[in-house]
């Protein structure tokens, strides 16, 4: 029986041509919470997650962040404050994540900012939860899973329905598929992933998702057997008539980066117009 009460917070913004909807949760046990990242900082997002939390009543110990993107990451400052809770992430997305909250004018000054210590377990009340280390989406990203009730916490490694973004700088295909399989080793009954509902059971959609990963690059395989390449042009040949997004074609490079380090294409650079081909 899960002894973890967990609570989905929503919040909704368009940032970078996309509309996001990003998910929070308060994780308690007994008179503890803590939350699981935080969402946008507009005020309307920051305002539910602390109705949501006073309407609990309970007290938060910290805020435990998955990775740096903004979307998990901008209300942090705030809330941090409102709360008078420290804030904790891995120190690989440390550097980022003081750099996305500064681009964003965000104060961080007298923030408690913490670096995970990955071999401690987070305690909320009497139960515990084990930090993850799952790189891929970024160097830095975490998921936390109970492992009583099987629950993992997954942040943008896992969403419901679709597959996620991977790409350079800091994302890498090679580190993400070996995360999936971390996580599916885990067998975990429930996933609450950084958007979407929750995913139960879990561990079929793991499999799912380290399938797509796989046949996406075999697909690629096929197209640049036919000929040369650009991302451009694969993103065209996969997708079709629907609207590329800039992720889109930053996955697409993850996997074509992932492929020349197996050694299983090549690529050469246009010296006019500056593209770059990639082929067999």
């Amino acid at each position: 029986m899960n002894s973890l009460s967990v609570q989905r917070i929503e919040s909704s913004s368009m940032r970078f041509s996309l509309s996001l909807i990003v998910n929070t949760f308060l994780v308690t046990n007994a008179n503890e919470s803590i939350l699981i990242d935080t969402g946008f900082d507009d005020a309307k997002s920051v305002q539910d997650i602390l109705c949501s939390i006073e309407n609990a009543n309970k007290t938060v110990k910290g805020i435990y962040l998955t990775h740096y993107h903004v979307d998990h990451s901008l209300g942090a400052p705030v809330l941090a404050r409102a709360l008078h809770s420290p804030i904790y992430c891995h120190r690989k997305d440390k550097n980022n994540l003081i750099k996305t909250w500064q681009q964003a004018n965000q104060d961080i000054t007298e923030l408690n900012l913490c670096e995970f210590d990955v071999t401690e377990p987070i305690k909320v009340g009497s139960e515990q939860l084990q930090v993850l280390e799952t790189p891929g989406h970024t160097h830095g990203h975490v998921s936390y899973y109970h492992q009583e009730s099987k629950t993992l916490f997954a942040g943008d490694m896992v969403i419901h329905g679709n597959s996620v973004w991977v790409g350079p700088p800091d994302g890498h295909m090679d580190d993400y598929l070996d995360s999936l399989l971390t996580l599916i080793d885990l067998n975990p009954s429930v996933i609450y992933g950084g958007h979407g509902p929750i995913i139960a059971p879990g561990t079929p959609w793991l499999h799912t998702l380290y399938k797509r990963r796989l046949n996406r690059e075999e697909q690629i395989i096929a197209l640049l057997e036919e000929k040369h390449q650009t991302v451009d042009s694969l993103a065209k040949a996969l997708y079709g008539d629907r609207i590329i997004e800039w992720v889109t074609k930053k996955t697409i490079l993850a996997h074509l980066q992932r492929l020349q380090k197996q050694k299983r294409i090549k690529w050469s650079q246009d010296p006019l117009s500056l593209s770059t081909y990639y082929f067999i």
